[in-house]
């Protein structure tokens, strides 16, 4: 399994970059395969204009998910989970449980999620393939494009399928 990393300190929008990551998939022929929520919900919750992006009704904090999607034949995993190991690696692990309880075989090829900057992902989840991007806080509305980071991720996605 390869996994690829949103790596950044907490509050610099790598939560909403990996759930508008998750809608761009979807909108570009990904096909959902398995989320803890029903269908629709996932398609609230990656909706930034909708209530379900937010945890809570302050619209403070934005909402956590996981999805496995098919996407270009294969099976990829993505979670905004990535605030603590235990978060990251039970989310691929819920992710797996669940695609074996549905009789689904192939086994997950890429895992995207969050991460600290000092979090070793290679060793936290057992694989060898680790691809990081680094997530900074910018002032600058210019600078802080939300678009360039989903761009690099689908870029590395492609090149790991």
């Amino acid at each position: 399994m390869k996994v690829i990393a949103l790596r950044g300190k907490q509050n610099v929008g790598k939560t909403s970059i990996l759930k508008k990551l998750m809608s761009k998939l979807l909108t570009d022929g990904g096909k959902l395969i398995d989320s803890k929520y029903r269908k629709e919900t996932v398609s609230r919750a990656i909706d930034p204009s909708d209530e379900r992006w937010f945890a809570k009704k302050n619209r403070k904090n934005i909402s956590n998910l996981t999805v496995t999607l098919e996407y270009k034949g294969s099976i990829v995993t993505i979670t905004s989970m990535g605030d603590s190991k235990k978060s990251i690696v039970d989310s691929l692990e819920r992710a797996r449980s669940r695609l074996e309880k549905k009789g689904i075989k192939e086994k997950i090829a890429v895992y995207i999620c969050a991460c600290h900057p000092r979090m070793d992902i290679a060793s936290m989840l057992g694989c060898d393939h680790v691809c990081y991007i680094d997530k900074r806080k910018c002032e600058s509305a210019d600078m802080m494009n939300d678009d360039k980071f989903i761009d690099d991720l689908v870029f590395e996605l492609d090149k790991s399928i």
